[in-house]
């Protein structure tokens, strides 16, 4: 595991050293923020959507549609900390022959079926921002890869290719982690799991209350998917009204994210998305 300056640079330099560039295609999710998609353009890569299941997370059958000749890899997406079905995916990528980066920038603290999230791939990408369980004053991430080589590099790469203070093995550039950044990181690292069991049985307690709740649709639990809960996410007929009832009674709630990202108009080319559309509007 590579300390990195953001969960966005971790996303680029997982890219980067994974050799993904110009002419390659990444199947990814349009359900997430705007990074996940932003480090795949910043590589010169070309991102390709693949639809979502009712868990919000990646349909492995939309996948493996969305797979073709110029595919490279693959990016799973752990919206709000809930894993996607690595198994499946993973069996598509061998199949297939295609590098797997697994977007776990939410997902610290997750797992699929006992395996712990970021541990599937070639590479993964984690965020440390304020907002995620595990956390820094600002911002910061990291990356994990199955390949030791590839984590040696980034190790020189993200240092400005120095493999000491005077010796310049490639050209690389900073992106290392703010020193005062990761002492705050590693002593948060000794409270994470505490503070992601707290999550879980927040969680378990809103699904009592919440299933089978008239004009409310909690998605499916799989009991192979342990999430990091960074976000409760929950479907609802009348959104704008239950966030009205809410705010009366001084409880925050958000739409993360209201606008999919093939809805933005950064995309410019039209494809339909049902099931991220659908949802998107609940």
């Amino acid at each position: 595991v590579v300390a990195v300056n953001s969960g966005t640079e971790a996303l680029i330099l997982a890219l980067t050293a994974l050799g993904i560039g110009r002419g390659d295609e990444v199947v990814t999710v349009a359900n997430t923020f705007i990074a996940t998609v932003g480090s795949i353009v910043a590589v010169g890569a070309t991102p390709v959507f693949a639809d979502v299941d009712a868990t919000y997370q990646m349909d492995p059958d939309s996948l493996n549609a969305a797979i073709t000749r110029r595919t490279k890899a693959i990016m799973p997406v752990y919206l709000g900390g809930m894993p996607p079905d690595m198994r499946q995916i993973m069996a598509l990528a061998g199949r297939h022959g295609l590098l797997v980066i697994e977007d776990a920038a939410q997902a610290i603290g997750a797992s699929f079926d006992g395996q712990p999230a970021g541990t599937f791939g070639h590479a993964s990408a984690f965020s440390l921002h304020p907002l995620k369980p595990l956390l820094v004053w600002g911002d910061g991430g990291a990356v994990s890869f199955a390949s030791q080589q590839a984590a040696d590099w980034l190790r020189m790469y993200r240092d400005h290719g120095r493999s000491d203070r005077d010796t310049v093995m490639m050209f690389g550039i900073n992106a290392r982690m703010n020193t005062c950044m990761a002492v705050v990181a590693l002593h948060g690292m000794a409270e994470v799991t505490v503070a992601i069991k707290r999550r879980q049985e927040i969680a378990e307690r809103l699904d009592a209350g919440l299933i089978g709740l008239g004009g409310v649709t909690v998605p499916p639990r799989d009991p192979r998917r342990v999430s990091a809960w960074r976000s409760y996410v929950i479907e609802v007929d009348d959104r704008p009204r239950l966030q009205a009832w809410l705010a009366q009674r001084e409880i925050d709630s958000l739409v993360h994210y209201p606008v999919p990202i093939h809805k933005q108009p950064a995309w410019t080319t039209a494809i339909s998305l049902p099931v991220t559309e659908a949802q998107a509007r609940r």
